[in-house]
Parts: structure tokens; sequence; C-alpha cells
């Protein structure tokens, strides 16, 4: 064999190789430049996984109508909205990523529902279960307007806990109204008068809801009014809740916020007398400071929260005891004017995990007046500010000038010609006291020459005992 060809054989397979080896790295490098990201692999999976609830979400359509007409009818909508079912099946998924097994709740319609008494108008919100806006129907602004207490825009109520790894709040979910059974559930307004009563349910289904929309698993907000009671009682249940919110859960919170509407003609003064008032196991009433920014945390059992203004109180109170409170307020500018202050609690209650969980409280909405608020026998009175820390003023407030005032207030009087009143009958039983300080004012006036003679003529500090001989000897003469 001639040693050239041999040479050129030996070239042709190294160049072979080489070209193998450049083929496979070309193939292996446009392999991975196409492979998709984990990214690409999720979003995939998503759509894969929406197409089969838009797919399930079909067939439980098919299953609700009769027989006959549900499959022409189904497949009609599924052809002429297989977008909107795509789209629907998407926003279940996101919501079932955000809210477990509470996913059907996520979405609604936000109605209201208003009961009136002959003190208060509620308006229920399906929304968060909770009440909007609160209206005392006794009472006017100083202009003459409807006097709401608070509003859906700056009031909140949520309750929040985990259900597997999803952090639940109520204020996102939407509630299912239970009416009772002698109430229309064909209307969105209620009221009760003289000695009726009512109890009225908003609940959040959760687990498998059937064909009307509800669930043996729920969480329920149950309020109940008296025509003739500024308490409404508010009352939680956890009903079957086990298995869905989280086992080792130990607690919940209730994020409790309201921004106090101006009711009275002279802003800064009603500003600067609202705060918030606590009462502690031991009985104490504690507040926070009227006129600045404050916050405060409580890690022993409170029995009662209210944010309080000028004439109004919005309090909130547990049958039996908050475990721990932490409170902030701020103070609105000087340039709002409809706004007074802000104030936000979050307030944590003992969860056991039970089949079966029931908390009982009650929201007080009304004035701030000592016989109304004296007849709950819970304290509450102690945010009308009487001289609690000296006995004696608190005794001539409580059963001296309130007496006369709410007497006065029996003839419809404004209650400057009523505090003006008050002050003249004041000044009538404090003149033999007040005359007495005048004429012995009056004395020492014309006294002061001769007492001036007297601290001239001992002027030296070892003459002080003969100076206050001859002060005290002065005295006696003037009597």
């Amino acid at each position: 064999m001639r040693p050239d060809i041999q040479f050129t054989n030996t070239s042709m397979n190294k160049n072979t190789i080489i070209g193998i080896v450049l083929i496979f790295a070309l193939m292996l490098g446009y392999t991975l430049m196409m492979s998709p990201s984990e990214e690409q692999i999720a979003e995939r999976k998503r759509v894969q996984d929406s197409i089969y609830a838009a797919q399930q979400l079909q067939q439980r359509d098919t299953t609700r109508l009769p027989q006959s007409v549900a499959p022409v009818d189904t497949q009609m909508r599924a052809d002429a909205n297989s977008d909107e079912i795509i789209d629907t099946a998407l926003l279940q998924s996101k919501n079932y990523e955000l809210y477990g097994e509470f996913a059907p709740a996520a979405t609604g319609i936000d109605k209201e529902y208003v009961i009136e008494s002959d003190f208060l108008k509620i308006t229920l919100l399906s929304k968060g279960g909770r009440v909007g806006s609160v209206e005392l129907k006794e009472y006017r602004t100083y202009d003459g307007k409807p006097l709401i207490l608070f509003e859906e825009n700056s009031s909140d109520l949520n309750i929040a806990f985990f259900a597997g790894l999803n952090l639940i709040n109520t204020r996102d979910l939407y509630f299912v109204p239970v009416f009772p059974e002698n109430i229309s559930a064909d209307s969105n307004k209620y009221t009760i008068t003289g000695d009726d009563s009512l109890s009225f349910a908003m609940r959040l289904y959760t687990g498998n809801i059937n064909a009307q929309g509800v669930s043996d698993k729920y969480i329920e907000f149950l309020y109940t009014l008296q025509s003739q009671n500024y308490l409404v009682d508010y009352k939680v249940n956890f009903v079957n809740m086990e298995g869905i919110i989280a086992s080792n859960t130990k607690d919940i919170a209730i994020d409790w916020m309201a921004r106090l509407i101006s009711q009275e003609k002279n802003h800064k003064n009603e500003r600067n007398t609202s705060t918030v008032y606590l009462q502690h196991a031991d009985k104490e009433v504690d507040n926070l400071k009227e006129t600045k920014d404050d916050d405060l945390s409580v890690s022993t059992p409170v029995k009662w929260v209210s944010y309080s203004q000028q004439f109004f109180s919005n309090t909130f109170i547990a049958d039996e005891e908050f475990r721990d409170v932490s409170i902030k307020k701020t103070v609105e500018p000087e340039t709002e004017t409809k706004y007074l202050q802000t104030m936000m609690s979050t307030i944590t209650m003992p969860y056991n995990s039970r089949s079966s969980e029931v908390y009982d409280f009650g929201f007080y909405y009304g004035p701030n007046k000592y016989n109304i608020l004296r007849k709950y026998k819970l304290d509450l009175e102690k945010q009308i500010p009487l001289g609690w820390s000296f006995f004696l003023m608190q005794w001539i407030n409580r059963f001296a000038v309130i007496p006369v005032f709410n007497f006065l207030e029996g003839f419809n009087l404004n209650y400057g010609i009523i505090i003006l009143i008050l002050t003249i009958l004041l000044k009538i039983v404090l003149f033999p006291i007040a005359y007495k300080t005048y004429i012995s004012s009056a004395k020492m006036r014309l006294l002061k020459p001769e007492i001036e003679e007297i601290n001239a003529k001992y002027p030296k500090s070892d003459e002080a005992m003969k100076k206050q001989q001859a002060t005290m000897a002065l005295y006696k003469k003037a009597g």
C-alpha cells in the first residue's frame, strides 16, 4: 500500500469524526435552546389545567339541565362562548391558587341589605359580610343632615386566618345572605319597630358547594337587632371548618377600622375630643391621647374598644374578652374638613379547630349619653369626661348636672340654651361660696399696704416668727 494514500484516509477519518462531533454539538445546542423554561412549563400546565377546568365546567352545566335539552344547549353555548368559558376557567384556577377552598366566594356581586329599626339604619354588604354604614335616626348633624356614624369607604371589619397555605381575609370574599323565614328574599330592605327584633345572617361558603350554591362548611356572621336598642349583637360562627382552616391555627385576627366623620360645626374642638377608649380585664378604662397620633398594644384581656368622638361612639364589645389588642389612631390634618381621626385595631381571639367555633360580640352605635351607656352595665359611660379621677367632681356631675340637663332637654331646648341655663344655675348655687371668696379677696386688697409695712419692719430671716405673729394679728383685727 502507498504511504500517501494511507495518509489521506487517516485525514478523512479525522474530518469525519470532527464533523460528527460538530453536528452532535449543534443538535444538542439547538435542543437546549428550544427546550421550554420552567416558567413556560408552568404556563403550559396552567393552560392545560384551565382547559380541563373548562371541560369540567361544561360537564357540570350539562348535568344541571334536563337530559332532553342539556347536550345540545350546552354544546351551542360552548361553541359560541368558548373564549368566555376559558377565561372563566382561568379565573377560577387563579382564585384557587389564592384562596384554596374559598375560591368559589372570590367572585360575586357586592349587594347591600338595609335593616332599619327605630334607632338605627344599618347597611350590610355581601362583600366581606360586614356593616358598611350606620345612621343614627334620632339625631342630625349641626346643619340638619342625617347623622352617618361611618360609611362603606371609611370603615372596615375583616377576619384573617390561614386555610392551608393561603392567607384568607374575609373582606375579599363574597357572603351569601340567609333570610329569616318571615322575611322575603326578594327585598333588600327590612324594617322593625316597637318590640320587634331581627336576626340576619351572612354566610361565607366553602368546600363542596351544591347546585343551590350552599355547603355544610361555612363561616357565618349573624347580626341581631332590637328595634329600640343601640346595641347590635354580632355572632361569628365557624361551622365544619376543620380540615379547611389550618390545623395548627391557634388564633384568628380581627381587623377593625373606622374613619370618624365630623358631625359638629366646631370641627377643631370635635377633632380634639375624639379618641379611643378601652376597658381592661380589671375594669380600668384607659384611653389614647386626644390631640396627637398615638398607639397602644395590650397583651392582657380587654372587654371592649371604643372609637369615641365628641357626642357619639362606635364600640366593639366582647361577650367574654378579647385576648389582646393593638390600637393605632391618626389625627386628620387641619385641612381635612369631613373626617376627624382614623382609628385601627387588630384584635386576637383564640381558635381551637373544633367542628363548631362560636364567638359572641356586640356593637354599640349610639350617643354618648350617660343614662343610655350606663344601662348596659359595661362602664361605657366612663367615656364621658365627668371628672372620674376626683370623686366630688364626678358626684356633682352625675347627681346634679346630668339630671338637670336631662330635665331641660325634655323641653326640646337648644343645647346652647341648656348650657347657658346650667351655667346660671351653678352660679346661683355657688354664690354663697363665691361671695365669701370675693369678700375675703377684697379685704386682702385693703390690707396689702399694712402687710407690706410689716414685711419692711421685719426684713431679716431670723425675724420670721415676729413677722408671722404681726401678720396674724392684723388678719384677726380685720376679721
